[in-house]
């Protein structure tokens, strides 16, 4: 008869399951890899100190691998009555949004890019902006595309 495991190896067994759980997700595609890495994260602040060195070691080199994957946010709008297209694209994790305008009565688009670098919070501020621009533009009667 196996004994009982105690609270450490129940932490190690349940850390790995999570782990391969969500390694399994993300080959399968059912997660992206920046979902991953966010999962990853959270995964290692709930268990920092409290598990075997080892699996903190794997822990670690996993988020190492799937580290500096950002996810982009992008949106685009027409408005018939002015004649533009908009696109708006923001790199999550990142400080700045990139606005294209194209005017159907000119060829090619003017690209304006905005960033946040100086900013409290760059990164917050950036994806407050995008969200921004995107209600704005609903606002003044663009439809989303």
């Amino acid at each position: 008869m196996s004994a009982v495991p105690d609270i450490q190896e129940e932490l190690d067994r349940k850390t790995l399951d999570a782990i391969q759980s969500l390694l399994h997700q993300e080959s399968t595609g059912r997660i992206t890899k920046a979902q991953l890495n966010t999962a990853i994260i959270a995964v290692f602040q709930c268990v920092s100190g409290l598990i075997d060195g080892e699996i903190m070691e794997m822990i670690t080199q996993i988020s190492a691998g799937v580290k500096n994957v950002n996810e982009v946010q992008r949106a685009a709008f027409v408005n018939g009555d002015t004649k533009r297209t908009i696109a708006l694209e923001h790199v999550i994790g990142s400080s700045d949004v990139t606005v294209r305008i194209s005017d159907w009565n000119v060829n090619g688009f003017t690209t304006k890019r905005k960033n946040f670098d100086s900013a409290r919070d760059p990164v917050s501020a950036a994806a407050r902006c995008f969200k921004d621009f995107t209600s704005g533009f609903e606002d003044k009667g663009y439809q989303r595309i």
